[in-house]
């Protein structure tokens, strides 16, 4: 394994990433990930299956996720609750009995990719008509679900997701995907599944390069129709439009930003983007104040900021 990691810190920026990834994709393709528990809370009581990937150091589930569970609850998701927290007490899964079809408990190989194909295969998904994969990575909703659904339901698409990157390649980000029924009953969608491999934890961006980018250009070459909610060069019209972003003008020329790290502001009060990234407030990459995220969402929203600050108290 020190042998590995060695070779992928020598060539994790290589040309050649595509070659490597496919070894490693041979070379843990027989690995698995041991399910500690399977704790079924419920029978199936709705058309739309939501799978929901978790992780947390402090094996603890948060204020802050209980409620994006309870919203999805109301949306009609059977959940499907996956984390590879090191424990997960009984204590800790009581918060969402009363939301989630299921749960389980995981080592913690793969990502998030590895919660999805491990949820989705614990249930008959071929019997859904719709199917949501999503994560704890972000706070959230700010904004009302059903009116999201709505209009992108009336877009028609096959595939679509909050927010696209052309980091890369153009995808949809991985934290907030949903499915529609035509792609759900394909049999891409069962081989992509199917094909996911176990990697290990320092091998994470060959998994956004072979899984969250790869999905994306994939069901593109099959023809599907992807969309995101917040369309990537929407928003930018509306970043150089304004003046509050000047210091990003010319990145926006010779860079493909991230949107939901750079833009979180934009994103929020001028397209409505239902989340926020947790990584905005944790990594603080884009040096944000945090009373001035407060303060857009009280502005904006009315999402409890109480929640956010509870969770970043327990990162202290």
């Amino acid at each position: 394994m020190g042998f590995l990691r060695y070779i992928y810190k020598k060539l994790r920026v290589n040309r050649f990433d595509n070659v490597i990834i496919s070894i490693l994709h041979k070379l843990f393709y027989f690995r698995r990930t041991t399910i500690k528990m399977h704790k079924i809370f419920r029978e199936r009581q709705f058309e739309k299956l939501c799978v929901f990937s978790h992780f947390d150091s402090s094996n603890t589930i948060h204020p802050y996720v209980v409620y994006y569970i309870k919203c999805l609850y109301e949306l009609d998701f059977d959940i499907v609750f996956v984390s590879t927290s090191k424990e997960l007490s009984e204590k800790e899964i009581g918060k969402l009995d009363k939301y989630i079809f299921s749960c389980l408990h995981r080592t913690n190989v793969g990502y998030d990719f590895g919660s999805w194909k491990v949820g989705l295969f614990s249930v008959a998904y071929k019997e859904y008509k719709e199917i949501l994969f999503a994560n704890d990575s972000v706070y959230g909703p700010l904004f009302d679900l059903r009116a999201v659904f709505a209009e992108m339901d009336s877009l028609k698409s096959d595939i679509w997701g909050i927010t696209d990157s052309w980091s890369i390649q153009f995808h949809l980000m991985s934290y907030f995907i949903v499915y529609r029924e035509n792609v759900i009953q394909s049999k891409i969608f069962d081989d992509l599944w199917k094909s996911i491999v176990f990697l290990p934890r320092f091998f994470k961006s060959f998994i956004i390069k072979k899984y969250e980018i790869g999905f994306s250009q994939i069901y593109l070459k099959h023809g599907y129709n992807l969309q995101a909610y917040c369309n990537y060069y929407e928003l930018l019209d509306k970043v150089i439009e304004s003046n509050e972003v000047e210091c990003y003008t010319q990145r926006i020329k010779r860079e493909k930003l991230t949107s939901t790290i750079y833009f979180w502001k934009p994103l929020i009060t001028y397209m409505k983007s239902p989340f926020l990234k947790v990584e905005v407030l944790k990594k603080n990459v884009s040096e944000v104040d945090n009373y001035d995220v407060y303060h857009i969402l009280k502005q904006y929203s009315r999402y409890d900021c109480e929640l956010i600050m509870e969770h970043l108290k327990k990162l202290v």
